[in-house]
This record gives structure tokens, C-alpha cells and sequence, in this order.
């Protein structure tokens, strides 16, 4: 397997440079049709935060073969960390909700990484969100000065805080530098 290049954190560059994920849209009636169920649906909740906390209920976290449009989100038992995250950012501007899309860079065990990558292997899709020693890539969004990690449904407070799927190393707002916690920063042996 070949070592992905990295930035000046140390993190591979794809995760760096990564836009946030997008669903397509044929533009016909499916793509409007289950746009408007999907988004609508999670905004008739109670609140926004019961909307947010229905979408990894209806859609728990799982591989999401990419290329994906909202046709395809609306068949779909699971969803990985960037549709969660397109459907969580569609909420928050129905409920007219300021916010940017971001990402996470996560630390889990090795173990763990191994047979998330060898569980989507064996379903055919990419695996581009994973790399050693045990990074993971995650999409997240910005709120009101802190962290909302829709694929766990959870508030990360800051750097350096953890999540279900593991400690957060860094976070970054789309298009902006990585913001590292207390005791964490450039990996080592990134370059400087």
C-alpha cells in the first residue's frame, strides 16, 4: 500500500483537501421529490436538535458509494459522514440556522481502522476516509462557534475532545487551517 503524501500536520493531503461531500441532482422529479422528503421530514421534528439526531437514526453511519444523488440518499439504509453531513447542513438552513461545513481529523485504534476499511472493501467502496496510523476522516459542521458531528449525532466542544468513533485530533472549517487541541498537534515527522 502505498504511503499518502501529507500536509504540514501530517495528515494525508486528501483529507486537507477535501471539499465537502455533495449530493447531485439529476434535476428531475426523483432528486426534488426525495430532497424535499429527506430534509423535510428531519425538519418536522420537535427542534432542531431532534432533527439533527434523526438523520443517524434513519440513516446509521455505513459506506455511501460515490458518486451519490439525493435519489440515492432517499434508498439508502446507511449513509457515511458526508451525506450526514449535506443532509444536517440542508436542516439547519431550513431552520435558517448559520453554519459552514468542516471536518475532523479522528485518532482509533489501529484494530479498529482495519476493519472499518476491510468492512468497506468488502462492499466495493472507497476507502479514501482512513489512513494509518489509525486517522479518520470525518465531515463535520461549524455552529455558533462550536463542533456538530452529525454521523454521531454529538457536540465535539473542541480539539482534543472525543467522539464515539474517537478523539478528535483536529478540526477545520472548509477551506480554513487545522485547529489543534491541548497536547495535540502536527503528527510527527510532518513536515514543517
Amino acid at each position: 500500500m502505498d504511503e499518502p503524501s501529507r500536509d504540514r500536520a501530517g495528515f494525508p493531503s486528501s483529507f486537507t483537501h477535501a471539499p465537502p461531500s455533495r449530493l447531485s441532482s439529476h434535476l428531475a422529479a426523483c432528486c426534488v421529490f426525495a430532497r424535499e422528503v429527506l430534509v423535510g421530514g428531519f425538519a418536522a421534528q420537535l427542534d432542531v436538535a431532534s432533527a439533527l439526531a434523526r438523520i443517524p437514526e434513519r440513516l446509521p453511519w455505513g459506506d455511501t458509494q460515490w458518486p451519490s444523488h439525493w435519489c440515492d440518499a432517499a434508498r439508502a439504509s446507511a449513509a457515511d459522514s458526508g451525506v450526514h453531513a449535506e443532509l444536517a447542513s440542508a436542516v439547519l438552513d431550513r431552520y435558517g440556522v448559520e453554519h459552514r461545513r468542516g471536518k475532523a481529523v479522528l485518532s482509533a485504534p489501529p484494530s479498529v481502522v482495519a476493519h472499518w476499511r476491510e468492512r468497506w472493501r468488502a462492499r466495493g467502496s472507497a476507502v479514501v476516509w482512513l489512513a494509518p496510523p489509525g486517522l479518520i476522516y470525518r465531515e463535520v459542521l461549524a455552529v455558533a462557534g462550536r463542533w456538530w458531528d452529525p454521523t454521531d449525532s454529538c457536540w465535539i466542544e473542541h480539539p482534543g475532545g472525543r467522539t464515539p468513533a474517537g478523539t478528535v485530533l483536529a478540526l477545520a472549517e472548509d477551506g480554513g487551517d487545522w485547529a489543534f487541541g491541548p497536547g495535540h498537534g502536527p503528527l510527527q515527522g510532518a513536515a514543517g
